[in-house]
């Protein structure tokens, strides 16, 4: 008798842990599916491992546990976290958490925090202790979150980084998009990688030159 496979069974519209199944992936070989976490991120998972329970979230779950467990063991200060740890976890959440306020500044536009630096023992073994004074600095401004492209850097340094940016109609047409999202002069500087009081100037030169609306 010929041997007949089973079917694979519908699993649209399911949750499993934080994630819900939205459609079947065309994904050759074994079943995939399309779900969007609670967290807001989209991911392709294998259906044996949502229905197994070997997959629950996007990944934010044990980012969270990561977290939870760095606290508790010692990551902290007597006065809170550490600058270098609060660094770390900042640059993950504005790159990986849509729901937090600075992810379109970020993850939004593409940056990403490579694979290596969601530890935090390894990303503290690659840049080391933060300096007073300094915030991570990403060298291209377009760049991810990489060894190589990031330093602890005061702002003296990275104003500097950014000087050679120039004022192109590109990015004017890009301030004028951030700027009609609503972001603020200082996001969107950081953003394009231009000086504050340029992009100043620009919006307010776009401001003047808008149309005016009828009630």
């Amino acid at each position: 008798m010929r041997f007949m496979p089973r079917p694979t069974p519908d699993l649209t519209g399911q949750r499993f842990g934080r994630l819900t199944a939205l459609s079947r992936s065309p994904r050759k070989g074994h079943a995939y599916w399309n779900c969007r976490c609670d967290c807001g991120n989209e991911t392709t998972v294998n259906s044996s491992a949502l229905r197994r329970g070997r997959t629950v979230s996007c990944g934010c779950y044990k980012l969270e546990l990561f977290l939870a467990r760095s606290t508790k063991h010692g990551l902290l200060t007597r006065v809170g976290r550490s600058p270098t740890y609060n660094s770390w976890a900042n640059m993950i959440r504005r790159c990986t958490k849509p729901a937090d306020p600075r992810y379109p500044q970020w993850g939004g536009r593409g940056i990403r925090v490579c694979d290596r630096w969601l530890d935090y023992p390894t990303f503290l073994a690659d840049v080391g202790e933060r300096p007073p004074g300094t915030t991570l600095d990403r060298i291209d401004n377009n760049g991810n979150y990489e060894p190589g492209n990031c330093r602890w850097a005061t702002p003296r340094q990275q104003m500097a980084n950014k000087t050679g940016v120039k004022l192109t109609r590109q990015v004017i047409l890009e301030i004028q998009r951030l700027q009609d999202q609503g972001l603020m002069v200082h996001a969107i500087a950081e953003a394009t990688g231009m000086r504050r009081q340029t992009v100043g100037t620009v919006c307010t030169v776009l401001d003047a030159v808008k149309p005016e609306t009828t009630a």
